[in-house]
Parts: structure tokens; C-alpha cells; sequence
């Protein structure tokens, strides 16, 4: 995990160049055949998010697989991270306050946007969702902080 270093967001070339040279540290520095971003961006950061995605997966040696989190509303109504060029993407199924029921539904449904169909993230301190998911499970340690038996478990218990 890379440690965050507090500065004031600025969406700017060095700050792309930073992210993108942190992420290849962290490729060489491990064993992994996969690297993970979560950046929860606003509007006003999206062309930066994309510009430094591109610019990432450019930069990755093969072999190496992009994944990125989302919000759960990009991968259904808001739908601006399709043409991202990454292996997957995984919505966040969790801190959804009021908007939880109505993703449960939409997720019965099915997920619209392709790429968030792989794999989903839920958190260990939150109800179980209660529909099935398609693709690998993430489970993100909440506020109990206690260790997961199979984080990669392709189906909610």
C-alpha cells in the first residue's frame, strides 16, 4: 500500500507522473500480478483520473493487470469509466447510506456497465449484500478490522 502524502490536489501533470511512478515502485518492489487503485474522484478530477489511468496502464510491464475501485454509481447510471483501459473494475458495494436498497435491486438486475461485472467489493463491517454478485470478491476490512477467512471468495456467505 502506498502511503498518502498530504498535499493539496492540483489534477496536474507531476502529480499524474507521481502517481504513476509510485504504482511502478510498488509493481517492481512486489510479486503480484495485479496493482489496485482507489481514487473515489469528483467531477471535476475525472480527466484527471483518466489521464493518469491511461497513463498507468501504458506503463505497466505485461504480465501486470489493472484494477481500479468505483464508486457503485459508476458502474450504473453514471457511467463515465467504460472506455477505461484497465482489467477490471470494482464497484464498492458499501458506505452506501440510504442509496444500499436501491443498489441491491439494480445489482438483481444485473450490472450495466461490462467492465464492473468481474468483481465487486464489500465491506466485513456492513450487512451481507443480499443478492448474488457476479466475479471475484474484495472484501474491505471496515471499523471491526478483524482478518477475513477467504478474501477471495467468488460468492457472499
Amino acid at each position: 500500500m502506498l502511503k498518502s502524502i498530504r498535499r493539496p490536489f492540483a489534477a496536474n501533470a507531476a502529480q499524474s507522473d507521481a502517481l504513476r511512478a509510485a504504482v511502478l515502485d510498488a509493481v517492481r518492489r512486489g510479486s503480484s500480478t495485479w496493482v489496485q487503485l482507489d481514487f473515489e474522484a469528483r467531477r471535476s478530477q475525472r480527466e484527471f483520473w483518466r489521464t493518469a489511468v491511461h497513463s498507468i496502464k501504458a506503463a505497466l510491464p505485461s504480465g501486470v493487470r489493472l484494477s481500479v475501485t468505483a464508486l457503485a454509481s459508476w458502474c450504473y447510471g453514471d457511467r463515465w469509466i467504460g472506455d477505461a483501459p484497465v482489467d477490471e473494475i470494482v464497484p464498492m458495494y458499501f458506505r452506501l447510506k440510504q442509496a444500499r436498497h436501491d443498489y441491491i435491486v439494480r445489482s438483481a438486475a444485473g450490472v450495466s456497465e461490462p467492465l464492473c461485472a468481474s468483481a465487486y467489493g464489500v465491506a466485513d463491517d456492513e450487512p451481507a449484500w443480499s443478492v448474488a454478485l457476479p466475479g471475484r470478491r474484495y472484501v474491505f476490512l471496515g471499523q471491526r478490522g478483524r482478518p477475513i477467512a477467504d478474501p477471495q471468495q467468488s460468492s457472499l456467505p
